[in-house]
């Protein structure tokens, strides 16, 4: 008898325990929670690029239309920085919808597809994808390359925090061109089909995953490559070797990097990886609300950090979401799918 006494009050006890720790998580999450900002970019986004011009940063990013905005120094000023973005695309919406952007150091591209209804199909379907070019992200240009109106075109550049390495691609069914401006110009990569590219060991380094990055900032080159395989992370140091691997334990779609933590955008939301020694280590709380909201009920397909020399939460990032959850029980929601930033002045992840 006095076995089953003792039995039922350590089950108590311990049911007592699982339920004070089911409330701290549940009370964390909702000291975590902020009051969304009213969304300017929102939509599918896959694009997250940098560019120069007239002696000044800015970010494109696409959700149909094309998004731009000067980056200032947001963190060290009072005032507000959310938001600020303004409508570009002249001479291509009437065209299409873009799905994708890129850039070197003189040019932007964007790659826009148009739809047409098959109406005794009642469906929608590509009917034509067209490249363009600009200097200024307001007049775009038509340029001249046939493209399979429902091929797999992937349009990629290195996104180089330093302006003078980077460089724009498109990929057509496993032909990949080098961009420069109006001209298109066929180039042979080291790998086949590739998505992505960075700029590494002074030179253009391509990879079959769309996730890849490295750890260069604008005043330094970089010592760390970083790309997915699947759910892992590889890092390659500048002798081309393979240095590290890293389980993340979910489908990766975007690498990002800061002086203190590796980004990763995955299928289960946005995670932080320390790095020692330029190494990333396993997840690491980032001290930040992410966890509400560019939580596990989203995929995030871009994530981008404005000055990777800063420690996570002294710089200004950026990330996309895709809803990939149910709203039952949830602040998560499909209302929520589009541009999302960290400012240290602010302090916590909001919407764009």
């Amino acid at each position: 008898m006095k076995k089953h006494v003792l039995t039922a009050a350590c089950l108590a006890t311990v049911l007592a325990l699982v339920a004070t720790a089911c409330h701290e998580v549940i009370f964390y999450e909702i000291r975590q929670e902020v009051k969304l900002a009213d969304a300017q970019v929102s939509g599918d986004i896959n694009s997250i690029v940098r560019f120069s011009m007239g002696g000044k940063e800015y970010l494109f990013v696409q959700s149909g239309n094309i998004y731009c905005k000067e980056l200032k120094a947001g963190p060290t000023t009072s005032e507000p920085y959310e938001g600020q973005w303004k409508k570009t695309d002249k001479g291509i919406i009437g065209n299409g919808i873009v799905i994708g952007l890129a850039a070197d150091t003189t040019y932007l591209y964007a790659l826009a597809v148009r739809i047409e209804e098959d109406e005794d199909e009642g469906e929608n379907y590509p009917a034509e994808q067209t490249l363009y070019c600009s200097t200024d992200g307001n007049e775009w240009k038509k340029i001249d390359l046939t493209l399979p109106p429902k091929g797999a075109n992937t349009l990629f550049c290195t996104n180089s925090p330093n302006p003078t390495h980077r460089r724009a691609f498109l990929n057509v069914n496993g032909t990949v061109y080098a961009l420069n401006g109006e001209t298109t110009t066929a180039y042979n990569t080291d790998i086949t089909n590739p998505k992505a590219c960075v700029w590494f060991a002074n030179d253009i380094t391509f990879s079959a995953s769309g996730a890849a990055t490295t750890n260069e900032t604008a005043d330094t080159d970089p010592t760390r490559r970083y790309e997915s395989s699947g759910k892992k992370i590889l890092t390659y140091s500048t002798d081309g070797k393979l240095e590290y691997e890293r389980d993340a334990g979910y489908a990766i779609h975007s690498l990002a990097c800061t002086s203190d933590f590796l980004l990763a955008g995955t299928d289960d939301g946005l995670l932080y990886f320390g790095l020692e020694n330029g190494l990333p280590t396993g997840t690491t709380d980032s001290g930040t609300n992410v966890s509400s909201t560019l939580s596990s009920y989203y995929e995030v397909h871009s994530v981008l950090t404005v000055d990777p020399s800063l420690p996570a939460k002294g710089g200004d990032i950026y990330g996309t979401t895709v809803f990939d959850g149910t709203s039952s029980n949830t602040g998560a929601s499909a209302d929520n799918q589009g541009l999302w930033a960290y400012y240290p002045g602010r302090g916590h992840w909001n919407r764009e």
